[in-house]
């Protein structure tokens, strides 16, 4: 009987990174299950993102990656290995493109499994449009992009994140029984760890001796930022070096436990029902085939949704989604922000003369540091306020 070959991918911004450590945590545990933890290299993915074509020449390679993989892996274990796990978010293509590429990326898993003699099972966990479009957008600000939210949404193809093309695209790869779709929301994953017992559940792994994390996992590397935040980052985005960006997410990663959760909240109430009524008809047709006993795909996606100004075409949503409808004054906040990167950036990069005892470094970082929180919360006070 051939091994079992389970990939996740994805989709982001659905407690990957969680699910990822989480395995590699217990690696050796799932050892003794039967089951082997396939690490997908850096180079492997940079590849593969380049040369997913949907041939053969492509699958080849990333069957000699997986088949390399399953070598190594095999080596230190003492037990039988019966199934292996493959975890990347870019399995399900780009994010940026709408995962309009899925079904290349799906041709070429589907090819590479059966040149490494694997049965291949596809586990794909998807969330409200709304949310991840939100969630998806503060990620790219976060890595650098200076494009407004009307610009990344007039920059994606017509149809982009629509779950049911993308579940259809995977099972006509691998036929619907060896695709598992499951959703990523707060309602249905209300514990810090429910996402991770989920994952075992569908993969009957056996959680007993398992070791799940007592906070959540990376929670000051996937911080979400308020949209303050978010606006800032963007602007500044344009005037800093990567190393500049990196010290402003770190500190931005430091603010982000003093913000209140209702400043996360992305989209109007508007705007998103916009984008609910653009997912409308799809969603519900993949709820009818996956989740037949449910009245809509997600909890918060109720039938008394206003479905009058439905429409198919993602155009007619970027067109009308007005963005933050929240502009405050962050002019200081801006300066003071630059004045702290480019501080930092002094210190770390360059050579500095030992500056006088009343100018310490430390010093100036910290009255810096308190400033631009006095001027954060100032900046969420006025939101609040209205």
């Amino acid at each position: 009987m051939k091994p079992k070959l389970w990939i996740h991918i994805g989709t982001h911004k659905t407690g990957t990174t969680s699910i990822e450590a989480f395995l590699k945590t217990n690696r050796t545990a799932l050892a003794h299950q039967g089951i082997g933890l396939l690490t997908f290299p850096r180079d492997a993915r940079r590849v593969l993102r380049k040369h997913a074509e949907g041939n053969e020449t492509a699958a080849k390679r990333l069957a000699n990656t997986l088949e390399d993989l399953i070598t190594k892996q095999s080596r230190p274990c003492t037990s039988q290995l019966n199934t292996y796990i493959l975890s990347w978010e870019g399995f399900c293509g780009n994010a940026i493109k709408g995962y309009n590429d899925a079904p290349l990326m799906a041709n070429t898993l589907n090819i590479a499994s059966k040149y490494s003699n694997l049965n291949p099972y596809i586990i794909l966990y998807i969330r409200p449009q709304e949310e991840f479009i939100s969630s998806y957008y503060s990620q790219i600000v976060k890595d650098g992009t200076t494009k407004s939210i009307q610009e990344f949404l007039h920059g994606l193809p017509s149809d982009s994140f629509n779950w049911l093309r993308l579940t259809e695209t995977f099972e006509h790869q691998f036929g619907a029984n060896q695709v598992v779709v499951e959703r990523y929301c707060r309602e249905l994953f209300t514990g810090k760890n429910e996402i991770l017992k989920n994952f075992c559940a569908h993969l009957s792994i056996n959680t007993k001796d398992l070791a799940f994390p007592l906070s959540s996992i990376n929670s000051a590397k996937n911080a979400g930022w308020s949209k303050p935040m978010i606006e800032i980052s963007r602007r500044l985005n344009a005037q800093l070096s990567k190393d500049e960006q990196q010290t402003m997410k770190e500190i931005f990663n430091q603010l982000t436990p003093q913000i209140e959760k209702n400043n996360y909240t992305y989209f109007t109430a508007d705007a998103t029902t916009l984008i609910k009524n653009c997912y409308f008809k799809s969603n519900q047709e993949l709820c009818a085939k996956r989740f037949p006993t449910q009245t809509s795909l997600f909890p918060s996606h109720n039938t008394n949704t206003d479905r009058s100004s439905h429409r198919t075409s993602t155009e007619i949503l970027i067109n009308n989604i007005t963005g933050f409808n929240y502009k405050p004054n962050l002019d200081d906040t801006l300066e003071l922000t630059l004045k702290l990167v480019k501080f930092i950036h002094e210190r770390q990069y360059q050579s500095q003369p030992i500056p006088p005892s009343r100018q310490h470094p430390f010093t100036i970082l910290k009255r810096l540091h308190i400033k631009i929180k006095h001027a954060f919360t100032k900046v969420l006070r006025t939101n609040n306020s209205k």
